[in-house]
């Protein structure tokens, strides 16, 4: 695989057709404009259509080879998750100038379609909305909750969700995909669908938003126009700090309003920050956030909070009860139950566990061991054989399902070692695992110890950095670790969790950071 073109490695007064008209092309062509004028975008280059984007021709590769466009000398920047099909396709057809791009930061691809009389509405909209911030406290009782993926009904939020109920608070879900709604409503969850007339109704009588992933001004673009408070849990931050790596120095102030407007709907201001650990406090919200980590909320986690309270029926809500049954069956007949749930970074790698794994041998494997293995993956083809093959000892999670209350049941849990710099052409070799082939190991952690030498070394020499004293997730795995039995309480774990510490916070709403406003970053 070739080494990726950097936009500083581009040669001087270059000219370039872009082979990729989805986001990543489209932030790459942002980019080159503005930090490369030098280098002139002839176009786009498409393996399925043509027109005009952002103001640039598209050919496909059919039409760019008919009309001669490949002998003008101009190289192809291939900007797209499908390069090596790209590629293929490219030698193919006796197409040799070509470089395959970094992918740019998912902002370029929003800057760069950004417009100017959305901009004046979205500042107008907010002015008039900003009113609704008049009326007393009392007539905006409601908390408003949402989960990623059309809000799913999993995670950070739905774990506090709950405890809202519990407690007696008058919480609300959030959703867009009309069967989350249905489903939560056939269990009598208090949910509005977002973009109905309730909905909209409901936003001015609502005094805080909860939210645990990145994507939320995007989805539910009315949201950052009215005065909420505005919580961020730790999963998904709007801004990870390998994401404002990639950024071009000094950017923000190089930007028209249409592409500011943009850049802080991306990037919004939270009245409070929730993480897990001192070491993610300091290390990743304060420097992605421009924020003081002593100003950083430092809390538990649902995946902690799971091992230090009583279970409830409520959190079964939204599991995938194809598993779940299976699960507490294996269980009551003396088994044991492992858990795959690798992070989204198996996506962006490529990893095929077909190469790494075989099915057969492994499910013989668990069979004489009396595991039952349930994997949650994300695009793998084993996945999807496992589905449509009967494994006597494999289970598979629908992604669209909590898996977090599973995690409960299991003895160990197995995920991908997520302390490197999350970088889709980062290498992973694969883990040593029964029935695999060979490679580097995973990292191994004893749930709640501090136990280094079970830990190789971080990218770039850097030790991985000893666990919080909060009772977070083991920092250096961003919540993903591998643990071999359930801690006791008190077992080298504080007991303050989200149940214990944030809903009562969030409901007296006279702490510093809900009652005043902090600046946008």
């Amino acid at each position: 695989m070739s080494k990726p073109m950097g936009i500083g490695e581009i040669p001087q007064n270059a000219r370039v057709w872009i082979y990729g008209t989805g986001a990543a092309g489209k932030g790459l062509l942002f980019q080159l404009r503005v930090s490369r004028p030098d280098v002139r975008p002839l176009g786009f280059l498409d393996s399925f259509r043509s027109g005009r984007v952002l103001g640039l021709r598209v050919r496909t590769l059919e039409g760019f080879l008919r009309e001669g466009l490949d002998r003008e000398g101009a190289m192809i920047l291939v900007a797209s998750a499908a390069y090596e099909a790209i590629a293929e396709n490219l030698d193919s057809h006796g197409v040799s100038n070509y470089r395959r791009s970094v992918v740019p930061p998912p902002i370029m691809s929003r800057l760069g379609e950004a417009k100017l009389w959305k901009s004046l509405a979205r500042i107008f909209l907010r002015r008039i909305f900003s009113l609704f911030s008049l009326l007393p406290g009392g007539l905006r009782p409601f908390t408003l909750f949402t989960g990623g993926y059309g809000g799913l009904f999993a995670g950070n939020s739905k774990a506090l969700f709950l405890e809202f109920l519990r407690r007696g608070e008058r919480a609300v879900w959030l959703y867009s995909e009309r069967s989350v709604g249905e489903e939560l409503k056939r269990e009598g969850v208090r949910a509005v669908r977002y973009g109905s007339l309730l909905g909209f109704l409901l936003l001015p009588l609502c005094r805080l938003l909860v939210v645990d992933n990145r994507d939320w001004p995007w989805n539910y673009p009315l949201l950052p126009l009215f005065p909420l408070r505005r919580v961020q849990l730790w999963h998904g931050v709007g801004m990870k700090k390998i994401e404002k790596m990639l950024l071009p120095a000094g950017l923000k102030e190089r930007l028209s309003l249409p592409c500011r407007e943009e850049w802080n709907l991306r990037y919004p201001h939270y009245d409070l920050l929730v993480t897990t650990s001192p070491f993610y406090a300091r290390e990743v919200f304060a420097p992605a956030f421009a924020e003081e980590a002593e100003e950083i909320l430092t809390t538990g986690y649902p995946l902690n909070d799971l091992f230090h309270r009583e279970p409830y029926p409520e959190e079964w809500l939204f599991t995938d009860q194809e598993v779940v049954g299976p699960v507490k069956e294996h269980l009551r007949r003396g088994g044991r139950v492992a858990v795959y749930a690798p992070t989204f970074r198996d996506l962006e790698r490529r990893l095929a566990l077909e190469r790494i794994l075989d099915p057969l041998r492994l499910d013989r494997f668990l069979q004489e061991r009396g595991i039952l293995l349930v994997l949650k993956g994300h695009s793998f083809s084993l996945v999807e054989k496992a589905s449509s093959r009967r494994f006597s000892h494999i289970l598979t999670a629908d992604n669209g399902r909590d898996i977090y209350p599973i995690l409960r049941l299991s003895q160990l849990l197995i995920t991908l070692s997520s302390h490197r710099p999350s970088h889709p052409l980062l290498p992973l070799r694969p883990p040593p695992l029964p029935g695999c082939s060979a490679g580097a190991p995973v990292r191994l952690r004893l749930h709640g110890s501090r136990a280094e030498g079970l830990q190789p070394r971080g990218a770039g020499g850097v030790d991985p950095p000893a666990p919080g004293p909060r009772g977070g997730p083991l920092p250096g795995g961003a919540g993903e670790t591998l643990r071999e039995g359930l801690p006791l309480p008190g077992r080298g774990i504080r007991r303050e969790t989200y149940g214990r510490a944030l809903p009562q916070r969030l409901s007296e709403g006279r702490k510093k950071w809900l009652t005043r406003r902090r600046p946008s970053w």
